[in-house]
């Protein structure tokens, strides 16, 4: 895999995953580490086994919003910066899949805006396999971009549970998180997803559901059960991906629906070369109208 990002904060796993007193084996960042969380809540994190003859950044962890955090690198901050409109709840859903391919094309993945109506074909999310014009304004973030706020589709079910006036604002920020926060008449929902970096040819995605609807806590062992579904489509896809990527064969990034994709290389490019140098991160990135099909 390409050198990972450092310097920044990776979702590792949620934190219902570390029970009290409980010690787990982790590979994380092309690392073999052990987890543990002692009696009096706190988290510790170490390498397992000796390394010799290579220098291994220093990898520490915390906690914040119901999930455990992993930095590599030098001089951590004290905890990543808190999600957007998931405040300081733990997710009502945490859901994780562990996907056989590098940590770039689990990000593309991510980011592809055009996937939806090829990857995600269940009934309950899409029932009409319809493509559909569509235009989003795109602004710069301090570290990736933002989908700006806009009107969401109101013929979805998933949506229509939130009442009227329903409307979507979509960050993606470096390492690899993509904030999806929708708002209507009836509350809001935050929707996390991270790519972790495990080793060469394995990631994690971790997919984490927030609301402030009330009367939703009997529906939950569903809402789980179709979330993990929508994250086995993931893996399907990428699963056969891997298949034909072991041809070496030619890859296009073509048109406005790739465009997401040639900026995540260019903010990344960025970031490695600010720490290089140990200069400021500038965001490469302007922002502009994308139009696709999906």
């Amino acid at each position: 895999m390409r050198k990972v990002l450092p310097n920044l904060w990776y979702v590792l796993m949620p934190s219902d995953r570390l029970k009290s007193g409980a010690n787990l084996p982790q590979t994380i960042f092309d690392q073999s580490t052990f987890i543990s969380r002692s009696h009096d809540d706190q988290l510790h994190i170490a390498l397992r086994g000796e390394v010799t003859n290579k220098a291994v950044p220093e990898i520490v962890c915390c906690e914040q919003q119901g999930l455990i955090w992993a930095y590599s690198g030098s001089n951590p901050a004290t905890c990543p910066r808190a999600l957007p409109c998931a405040h300081d709840a733990r997710p009502q859903i945490a859901a994780s899949v562990e996907l056989p391919c590098d940590f770039d094309n689990a990000v593309y993945g991510l980011l592809d805006p055009a996937h939806v109506p090829f990857v995600h074909r269940s009934k309950w999310w899409r029932p009409r396999h319809r493509l559909r014009e569509k235009t989003k304004v795109y602004v710069p973030h301090p570290y990736g971009f933002t989908m700006a706020r806009h009107a969401s589709t109101q013929g979805e079910l998933s949506y229509r549970l939130l009442g009227g006036d329903v409307s979507t604002e979509i960050v993606f920020e470096l390492p690899a998180l993509r904030t999806e926060c929708i708002s209507g008449s009836r509350g809001a929902v935050c929707s996390v997803t991270s790519v972790t970096p495990l080793s060469v040819s394995k990631t994690r995605m971790t997919h984490c559901l927030y609301w402030t609807m009330k009367g939703f806590a009997p529906f939950k062992p569903l809402i789980r059960y179709l979330t993990l579904s929508f994250l086995k489509e993931d893996w399907r896809v990428l699963s056969r991906q891997q298949e034909g990527l072991r041809h070496s064969p030619p890859q296009l990034l073509v048109g406005d629906a790739d465009e997401l994709m040639r900026w995540y290389m260019r903010i990344s490019n960025a970031w490695h070369a600010s720490q290089s140098s140990g200069s400021d991160f500038v965001n490469p990135i302007k922002g502009r109208t994308l139009r696709w099909r999906s």
